[in-house]
């Protein structure tokens, strides 16, 4: 006999997250533990109806208008996510949601939970990285929106830090997978490891210098589509390393090439207007197999020399990239 497939979750189950995330938090409801912080039934309920209310606030509803201002923000102008025809002709259904704009949202999100877990907890969290996996394209029609629900899946304590993993949900099909993603009470330290590869300068494929006013942060989160913030986020940085890999990508064909299957960030001081330099270095030698060709790069984004963000992104492209 077979074993049962395993479900596949697409919809918060917040009856099995929340003893996990109290227990994270070394909560108890109406019981006393040694070492635990005490709650009643209704505080618990309160908790847990700010987290659900966190969660629809900050689902994302795209439109086609939006993918297109997305494009002109991002400086990503991959004609998979402006013209359905060329979309078809890349195998896919019609227009599709550009990663970073995926990734902008659900930094929008996991702030809106920091918020909740210091109200909770008392303590200040830093936002200090996220691992995207990028599992099916998210679609964008003329009339019928992109839709991206956020699913918490599990949280853990380590040393005081949180790490939590989300799903992201589109039309019942996961979407997005976000591994890793860290609340850590103080501003981690980069590894030494990540910042080595940018010491051999020969290597380095790609560089940019990128100024970014307050009207620029105030465009971003308007693009976005949620109330304009004054601090700026780390995806909106994240966006210049983007098109570091996007304008090497179109050196040969002038043309923006490559879809991502995966972006590891750490996030280490706030960013803020000013300006920002970035670099990118290949990872390995490029993999070609049954006509996709895959590439890895180290990426790096400084402001007045202090790392932003250090990590590395994964894309594939069906036209093989020269990166001399």
């Amino acid at each position: 006999m077979d074993a049962p497939e395993e479900k596949i979750q697409t919809r918060a189950d917040y009856s099995m997250f929340f003893p996990v995330l109290f227990d994270a938090f070394r909560i108890c409801v109406d019981e006393d533990k040694e070492g635990f912080m005490r709650i009643n039934a209704k505080q618990a309920k309160e908790v847990g109806q700010r987290l659900i209310r966190c969660a629809k606030n900050n689902r994302m509803r795209i439109s086609r208008k939006g993918l297109t201002n997305w494009a002109f923000t991002a400086h990503d102008l991959n004609e998979v996510h402006i013209f359905p025809k060329e979309a078809k002709r890349a195998g896919f259904k019609t227009t599709l949601a550009h990663g970073t704009l995926l990734a902008a949202g659900l930094e929008q999100y996991v702030r809106g939970l920091r918020e909740e877990v210091e109200n909770l907890t008392g303590k200040e969290y830093h936002y200090s990285g996220q691992t995207i996996k990028f599992l099916s394209p998210v679609y964008v029609r003329w009339f019928r929106r992109g839709k991206v629900n956020w699913v918490p899946q599990n949280v853990r304590a380590e040393e005081g830090n949180l790490i939590l993993s989300i799903l992201g949900i589109s039309r019942g099909e996961q979407a997005l997978e976000c591994l890793n993603t860290s609340l850590t009470q103080e501003i981690k330290k980069p590894d030494s490891k990540l910042i080595t590869p940018f010491t051999q300068t020969e290597a380095i494929l790609g560089r940019s210098r990128i100024q970014v006013s307050e009207h620029d942060i105030f465009k971003y989160y308007k693009r976005l589509g949620v109330k304009p913030v004054e601090s700026m986020a780390y995806m909106h940085a994240a966006l210049f390393l983007i098109g570091n890999i996007l304008e090497v990508s179109s050196r040969t064909t002038g043309k923006h090439q490559g879809i991502y299957r995966r972006m590891d960030f750490n996030f280490y001081e706030t960013p803020k207007p000013g300006f920002f330099n970035t670099m990118i270095k290949l990872r390995g030698r490029p993999r070609s197999a049954d006509g996709i060709h895959a590439y890895r790069f180290d990426v790096c984004c400084t402001q007045e020399d202090r790392p932003i963000i250090l990590g590395e992104v994964a894309c594939y492209s069906k036209e093989e990239i020269k990166l001399d």
